[in-house]
This record gives structure tokens, sequence and C-alpha cells, in this order.
């Protein structure tokens, strides 16, 4: 699979979510693009949106690889809302910092807006709207009935969880696995156990893309390629199947259900 060869998005939306991260991503909190040797969005732009994105194509299979109800009964065909919500998951936001209610409702009504203007279904909508929302609230999740919800839900949250450690010193993987709602009990310790091995993973990337600012791992120059990069999702996509090949190839199915020629 030569990734460069390829868009990603929706297959009837080529070209899409490539402008929801030059809005949401590449332009600062005020809307305006960076200058040279400049960033738009120093802890919370590209980078962390694509890599979000990515992570969650990586969870998704986990919880496969795990017998996870919700995930074996997932369609592929759905993928884009995750992605979706992964892009849009910090658009509300007017800087960086904690998270606060009012940036995540924000950032989930401009989600909500994106694919109203594209015509997606309401029930879809619905879910990726409060899938941000509350994100950090899981225990009022207000959709916790549909079992695609759910799985939107986790995957959003797991996958943001895992690249806050690009902010840490050290990343504790059971405490986002605490916060979750609704996960089975009988899997939990597998799949606690199969997330700490991804954290890992994650861990590695951020230091190889000179992200980790805490922990003294910062590259100016390789963030900035990132950033900026023209497709930035496909970009890590990219990074990841040529440094994390055994982990690029669980997902290469998932990749391929994303791909436009």
């Amino acid at each position: 699979m030569n990734l460069e060869d390829f868009k990603v998005g929706p297959r009837n939306l080529p070209g899409e979510w490539k402008k929801v991260t030059d809005v949401y991503a590449q332009t600062d909190y005020t809307g305006n693009p960076p200058g040279d040797h400049q960033l738009a969005r120093f802890h919370h732009g590209a980078q962390h949106h694509a890599r979000t994105a990515m992570w969650s194509l990586v969870l998704l299979q986990m919880l496969r690889d795990q017998g996870v109800p919700e995930a074996l009964s997932f369609d592929n065909k759905d993928i884009n809302l995750i992605i979706l919500a992964c892009l849009f998951h910090d658009s509300g936001r007017q800087g960086d910092g904690e998270d606060n209610p009012v940036w995540e409702r924000n950032s989930g009504l401009n989600c909500r807006r994106f694919m109203e203007q594209h015509r997606y279904e309401d029930a879809d909508i619905n879910i990726c709207q409060r899938a941000i929302e509350y994100k950090s609230k899981q225990s009022r999740f207000p959709c916790n009935g549909d079992s695609r919800a759910r799985l939107v839900l986790w995957v959003l949250h797991f996958a943001d969880a895992l690249d806050v450690i690009r902010v840490r010193e050290a990343f504790d993987p059971r405490i986002p696995m605490r916060q979750c709602r609704g996960f089975p009990p009988n899997q939990a310790v597998d799949v606690l156990q199969a997330y700490s091995s991804l954290a890992d993973v994650v861990h590695q990337v951020v230091i190889d893309q000179g992200d980790w600012i805490n922990g003294g791992k910062f590259s100016w120059a390789i963030k900035e390629s990132l950033e900026k990069a023209d497709n930035p999702l496909v970009g890590q996509l990219l990074y990841l199947q040529v440094t994390q090949p055994d982990t690029f190839h669980q997902i290469e199915s998932l990749v391929n259900a994303l791909l436009i020629a």
C-alpha cells in the first residue's frame, strides 16, 4: 500500500477532511494562519488531531481483537464517524489548557454543523456531536443505549487520552480506563493490558516526532513539518507505516476503508 498515492476521507466527500484541518487545526484561535516558523495551535493543532484519528483506528482494531461486542458489530462504513469526532474534538477551543465544558460543547456543535452541511444522517450527527461533548463526562453520555455511539465515545476518549503523553512527564493508562463507563467488566483486564502496550507505542511515536515537550524530547523542525503538512492524517499514517510497521499492519484493512484513489 502506497499511501502517497491516495487521499483519505469519506468516499462521497473527497477532500472535506482536509478542509476541517485547514480551519480548525492549521489556523490560530482567532482564525489566522501562522507565519513562517510559527505554529497555529501548539498543543492542539493538526499533529494532535491527526494522531488522535490515527490512534482511533488502532484502538478500534484492539477492541475487536479483544472481542468487545460494540467493536465487533461496528461497520467499517461508519469509521468516518470516528475520524470526524477525532478531527473536531478540539475545534471549539479558544486556547490551550485543560478541556472545559464550553469548549467541548462548541466542538460538538462545529461537528454538527459540518455534518448537517454535508447531509449526514441525523443519528450519525448526534453520535459525533454527543461523543465530543461528553468524552470527559461519560457518566452523563445521553446515547449509552446505542452501541455505535458507545464505541465512538470510547475510541475518541481513549485516543485523546493516549496522545496526552505529549504534555506529561509520565502517563498512567489506567486512568482513562477507569473513567470509561459501561465497559464490559469481564474484558477490562485484557483490554487494559492491550491499552498499556499501545501506550508504549504512542509514547515512542511522540518522542520520535519531537513532540514530548515535558520529557525534553522536542524538535521544532519535525513538529512544524507535521503541523503544516498538506494532509496531516495521511502524514501520520505514512509515519506509522515506516516507523511502526507492526502496528500499521494491524490497521491496514481499516485504512483501506478510508482510501480514495
